[in-house]
């Protein structure tokens, strides 16, 4: 396995434990919310659900992007019935 593969294979891994270890934490999460426009707010989830390949759920995409939870369920159901998005069940 070369170099590049073995550290993205490593990061992977490593991100996933920390998701975990970050699930049992009983410390507060703090997240900051943006003031944002509808309109902004679309614009960036359309181009934050562009550059991943992997599934995502709202709540990650609103906690990346600093905006509020209910804006970005709305508009990502917005997105799903113009036919932008594909929703993936687990």
């Amino acid at each position: 396995m070369c170099l590049w593969c073995l550290r993205l294979l490593l990061n992977s891994k490593l991100s996933e434990i920390e998701k975990k270890i970050e699930s049992f934490s009983t410390i507060p999460k703090v997240v900051v919310i943006e003031e944002i426009g509808r309109e902004e707010a679309k614009k960036r989830i359309s181009e934050c659900l562009s550059e991943i390949d992997e599934k995502i759920y709202p709540s990650e995409i609103a906690e990346r992007l600093h905006i509020d939870y209910d804006l970005c369920v709305e508009i990502i159901e917005e997105l799903f019935e113009d036919g932008k998005i594909e929703i993936v069940e687990e």
